[in-house]
């Protein structure tokens, strides 16, 4: 393979590197926890909304 072949691969290489890691940020992540009240009692059925203060983007 001449130079611009083995250029052509690496960037290949680095490109679904990079898109892999991509898709797994946005599939691999989790939250979890417990919604209780005042007194430390468990909500039952409590809705909640999870908000990046940077982008203002919501997901609940």
């Amino acid at each position: 393979m001449n130079r611009a072949a083995h250029l052509s691969c690496l960037s290949l290489i680095l490109v679904v590197f990079l898109l892999v890691c991509t898709a797994w940020a946005q599939y691999g992540a989790s939250l979890q926890g417990t919604v209780t009240d005042q007194s430390g009692a468990v909500v039952s059925g409590a809705n909640v909304t999870a908000t990046n203060e940077a982008t203002g983007l919501s997901r609940g």
